[in-house]
């Protein structure tokens, strides 16, 4: 059983590299269609190697490295997607080094065209595809935060809402939120939290700038919602143990009923003293 789930696992991501991929490696084949490596085969590279077979080691080495990366890794696209670029140009400059005369075959060109032009277009229409596929994962992903928020602007208008691990990925950088028009929001976690801004809000909001101290009146605060990701709110209590802030205190976190969000909890906090 555990041996068929490696299995379909392993084509699962396979299929997935190849898809997103493919003008990629279109482009690899055509290079290896039409260029003339003769001079390369000739030429010595690195340790007395010829330079078309570190090449060719080259495409191999990447290759191997993107499938095992995609497989144990799990690399979303933003970063695939740059590391490919990067690959490709390193081509591109051992192209230069190894073959400064680079030599293309027109006869080739002629004679493979029906090949390159339905590379071209294949890699063309999956590219359609799986842009089109992605807009719709994303517009449904803003859809549901936007939902999501508006449900907390409502609900906790005129609070403090401190959060946690809320995910504004796919949301409209040009459109303004309700979250931030009722309700004063205070970041744990994201690039809102290393804001330098914080340190004022903080004081502002406890009298206190400094986190610990800040921390613990937030949590005193009866108008506080915490709002955080089941992950984050197991890790609060290690951490401000861990931080020594908890040596006479820590924090204690009671989910609210009828959290809406599966990947979020409503939480009411207190304070514990030892």
């Amino acid at each position: 059983m555990v041996k068929r789930e490696g299995v379909a696992k392993v084509k699962r991501v396979f299929y997935d590299v190849i898809r997103q991929f493919f003008p990629v490696f279109s482009i690899i084949a055509l290079m290896l269609l039409v260029i003339d490596f003769s001079e390369a085969k000739r030429s010595k590279g690195w340790f007395g190697i010829s330079a078309f077979t570190i090449i060719v080691l080259y495409h191999v080495f990447f290759l191997t490295i993107l499938l095992a990366l995609s497989l144990f890794t799990h690399m979303p696209p933003r970063i695939m997607q740059p590391v490919t670029i990067l690959y490709l140009v390193c081509v591109f400059v051992m192209y230069m080094k190894f073959m400064p005369n680079v030599m293309v075959y027109k006869e080739k060109l002629k004679k493979y065209k029906i090949i390159i032009a339905s590379l071209l277009a294949i890699g063309f229409l999956l590219q359609v595809k799986l842009l089109s596929g992605i807009i719709i994962e994303s517009k449904f992903d803003q859809n549901n935060k936007e939902k999501y928020l508006y449900y907390l602007s409502e609900k906790y208008k005129g609070k403090l809402l401190i959060e946690g691990g809320l995910s504004y990925a796919n949301l409209n950088p040009l459109r303004s939120y309700g979250f931030y028009n009722y309700s004063k929001v205070y970041s744990l976690s994201g690039w809102p939290a290393f804001d330098p801004s914080q340190r004022a809000f903080r004081q502002q909001l406890t009298g206190y700038a400094d986190f610990g101290p800040a921390m613990k009146k937030l949590i005193q605060r009866p108008d506080a919602v915490w709002v955080l990701t089941p992950d984050l709110s197991q890790f609060l209590p290690i951490y401000f143990s861990a931080r020594g802030t908890g040596a006479d205190w820590n924090i204690q976190l009671k989910k609210l009923p009828d959290t809406p969000s599966p990947y979020v909890h409503e939480c009411q906090a207190s304070l514990i003293t030892y």
